[in-house]
């Protein structure tokens, strides 16, 4: 009885302290477990904000490409208007040309008819080849000023094009880029239009100069022919 009694509390001893550390066990596995899920969690999280760091990233550039194309449509809108003004510009100066040349032809023809009292023929004929000379260099003109207008805008339209093309790529550069073509495009039409006026007004006041001459060695000529008859 003495050794029954000795072995029970043992083993009593034995099933709490196993119970013990099965309730430690299944403890730490729930603990283990609490900290697999909110590793999850926190995982899922940062997944969360990766894709809408990425989805806001994304509609910036989105942005940022529809800004260049405004950009590169509004440069096209600045090389358009700067064609119509070189166009108006041109209109102007022959319109002046062509008054010009036309108070030259009549101040010859006075000073012709009443200080060098030449005849009517004689006048009338350098009348006629004075604005059949003015007519054409008016109409070279003209053509000339045409032609360079419409390779202007033709090569602002290409460049506009390809500005459009390239402009989602660099879209502040070509804007830049784009602004000086039109600037420099506009500037070297202005120079080609003036150089054109004073050519032309050159050559009618040789051609004015020229006829006077003409006409008055022709007179002299006739004159003494006369007086020799």
């Amino acid at each position: 009885m003495p050794g029954q009694y000795h072995r029970y509390p043992r083993r009593i001893f034995r099933s709490s302290s196993s119970s013990s550390s099965s309730s430690s066990s299944s403890s730490s596995s729930s603990s283990s477990s609490s900290s697999s899920s909110s590793i999850s969690s926190s995982s899922s999280s940062s997944s969360s904000s990766s894709s809408s760091s990425s989805s806001s990233s994304s509609s910036s550039s989105s942005s940022s490409s529809s800004s260049s194309s405004s950009s590169s449509s509004s440069s096209s809108a600045a090389a358009a208007a700067a064609a119509a003004v070189v166009v108006v510009e041109v209109v102007v100066v022959v319109v002046v040309v062509v008054v010009v040349v036309v108070v030259v032809v009549v101040v010859v023809v006075v000073v012709v008819v009443v200080v060098v009292e030449v005849e009517v023929v004689v006048v009338v004929v350098v009348v006629v080849v004075v604005v059949v000379v003015v007519v054409v260099i008016v109409v070279v003109v003209v053509v000339v000023v045409v032609v360079v207008v419409v390779v202007v805008v033709v090569v602002v339209v290409v460049v506009v094009v390809v500005v459009v093309v390239v402009v989602v790529v660099v879209a502040v550069v070509v804007v830049v880029v784009v602004v000086v073509v039109v600037v420099v495009v506009v500037v070297v039409v202005v120079v080609v239009v003036v150089v054109v006026v004073v050519v032309v007004v050159v050559v009618v006041v040789v051609v004015v100069v020229v006829v006077v001459v003409v006409v008055v060695v022709v007179e002299v000529v006739y004159k003494v022919f006369k007086l020799l008859m």
